[in-house]
């Protein structure tokens, strides 16, 4: 079923698609992306939580590419379609004469286009964002079985393994984040004891109130869920830069258009 459906995507080819797939398998291509993704973030968190979010990118692929490419995959031994020792390569179609070496499963470029879709999006939790997001990732996948690089089940292997890091540096960052910046909205956990950002007290009938800001509830129900409360991540739907992340992504797949055109 597998080979199936790689040669269901492989064999229909153009000249056209070989060019533009060919551009969206490249990494560096994308680096306009990922600029405007880090300006999002700046616009709406503090250089603090950049350097989370890096840093949680930075330690996932440590797995997802590293571990992945010298640990996981010689372990599984899996080849490549296109890799010469396998008896199916002299069916695959190749583009630019680029044949994967080794083995392929599971994927690394669909564990960390995954990772970065699973991490950006558990941030950035806007509706432009998480549509566009996966459709890029969903994207660069196709190419990778288009070029021959990788079966289906490589490219689903991958998903599986970037979901399962993803996770993991989500729930470090939820355990251990408050000690290394400042908190979202100024709600925070500490010592297991929850407090809420006041703004200028008043002073009514000789007593002292405090008005909480709207992320008290909120943090109050994260607080329920777990006796050391994980960091109050809002779920903006009005992260008015976001638009800029599809913008560059358009761009950029008008760009790879008229590369392969010329």
């Amino acid at each position: 079923m597998d080979e199936q459906l790689f040669f269901l995507i492989n064999s229909n080819h153009t000249a056209f698609w070989d060019s533009m797939m060919y551009c969206i398998s490249q990494k560096t291509v994308w680096i306009p992306f990922y600029l405007s993704v880090i300006y999002v973030i700046l616009r709406n968190y503090s250089w603090k939580v950049l350097a989370v979010v890096l840093l949680m990118i930075g330690c996932g692929m440590l797995i997802t590419d590293w571990g992945n490419a010298h640990l996981l995959r010689p372990w599984i031994g899996r080849l490549r379609p296109s890799n010469p020792e396998n008896p199916i390569s002299s069916m695959v179609h190749i583009v630019n004469d680029r044949r994967g070496a080794g083995c392929g499963f599971p994927s690394a470029h669909s564990a960390n286009i995954w990772l970065l879709t699973f991490v950006i999006c558990y941030w950035l939790r806007n509706r432009l964002i998480m549509i566009t997001m996966p459709l890029v990732a969903l994207l660069v996948c196709y190419s990778r079985v288009y070029l021959g690089f990788h079966y289906p089940g490589d490219i689903l292997g991958g998903f599986v393994l970037a979901a399962i890091v993803a996770w993991a540096a989500i729930r470090l960052q939820q355990r251990y984040g408050h000690r290394i910046y400042a908190p979202v909205n100024k709600s925070y956990a500490s010592d297991g004891k929850l407090y809420a950002s006041v703004s200028e007290p008043y002073a009514s009938d000789g007593k002292l109130y405090a008005s909480v800001s709207e992320s008290y509830a909120s943090a109050e129900r994260e607080k329920n869920g777990s006796e050391k409360c994980p960091f109050n991540i809002p779920r903006k739907e009005n992260f008015r830069e976001c638009i800029i992340v599809p913008i560059v992504i358009v761009l950029t797949l008008i760009v790879f258009c008229f590369v392969s055109i010329s």
